[in-house]
């Protein structure tokens, strides 16, 4: 029953949010909700077993089995909510940026979903103690049948095909089942494969049919405004740099290129960070699309867009030496 309950919380991860997965690769990832879900459940259920089976008062050990899997269901509801906030699971980063001064400015709650939160928390704290005094009894002895093998069939069906897409070289789709559900744990056949003979030709990826991957970009076909001329772009990152350090006095010659050129003045960096911030300067993400990008290999689509308009591209690297 606490598998079905987080079930239901975990659509949370995937309403509404385009996996970008069809096919095969798509029915993995539904075995890998499923199953998920029942392994999210094996950590109260191995807390909970020994007070259950030996504790001399049966309701005190079906009462502390209601709040320790509560609390699974809370943390889990409380997951979904940073994921639907910063599309990544709690971790220490976010923990950062949520303790960071000054948080409040760009993550805000307002009393509705204060509110709608406290009632969450009570519903689910109050269906937990329901089930575990009144009906968890009387399904224990059909647990096998009800519980058990829906799991295992989830868990074969999802761990054969992914490992069996990820060995051909494609791992959009287990990228995307470790992005989207927590503390999910992939099981990859490669060593094993390699052992009977199985040795995948150096750079050939093949993919299943219709698996696709977690990003879609662009949503919307680009293009170029009709122009005479194809203007020169020139983007200069610089290490530490700030915005009102572009004057006159501090950076003469890149002052006077601003004043003589298209200069846009309302950027918006996606991180603090040199990576992310790059990142975001180029794709125009959120730095928590960082690892699907990388594990997709993906470019930027205004780049590519450039290069088929016969652009040339220069990358100069110079570090600064005290």
């Amino acid at each position: 029953m606490n598998c079905a309950f987080t079930v239901v919380i975990q659509l949370g991860y995937v309403v509404g949010l385009s996996t970008g997965l069809h096919g095969t690769a798509l029915l993995a990832f539904a075995m890998a909700y499923v199953s998920q879900a029942g392994f999210l459940n094996l950590i109260p259920a191995l807390l909970t077993a020994w007070p259950l089976c030996y504790w001399p008062h049966r309701t005190a050990s079906r009462l502390f089995a209601g709040a320790i899997y509560a609390l699974l269901q809370v943390s889990l509801l409380a997951d979904v909510i940073i994921f639907r906030l910063f599309q990544r699971h709690f971790d220490s980063l976010v923990w950062n940026v949520l303790t960071t001064r000054g948080a409040g400015d760009s993550v805000r709650v307002d009393t509705a979903s204060v509110l709608i939160a406290g009632a969450a928390v009570v519903a689910i704290v109050g269906i937990s103690m329901a089930l575990a005094l009144s009906l968890a009894p009387r399904l224990v002895v059909r647990r096998l049948r009800f519980g058990l093998i829906p799991l295992l069939i989830a868990l074969l069906t999802e761990r054969t095909t992914l490992a069996t897409i990820d060995l051909l070289g494609d791992n959009s789709a287990m990228q995307t089942v470790r992005d989207t559900l927590p503390i999910y744990q992939p099981l990859t056949i490669k060593r094993l494969a390699k052992r009977f003979g199985y040795i995948r030709p150096p750079g050939e990826v093949r993919v299943l049919p219709m698996s696709g991957g977690f990003l879609d970009l662009p949503k919307h076909p680009l293009g170029f405004r009709p122009a005479p001329r194809t203007p020169n772009i020139i983007v200069m990152a610089v290490e530490g740099g700030r915005a009102d350090a572009l004057d006159d006095k501090t950076m003469p010659n890149l002052s006077a290129l601003g004043r003589d050129s298209f200069r846009l003045m309302k950027h918006f960096s996606t991180g603090n960070e040199t990576r992310f911030g790059i990142f975001g300067l180029l794709y125009g993400l959120p730095a928590t699309y960082w690892n699907r990008v990388l594990a997709q290999s993906m470019s930027p689509p205004w780049l590519d867009l450039l290069a088929s308009r016969g652009y040339e591209f220069r990358i100069l690297s110079v570090v600064s030496r005290k």
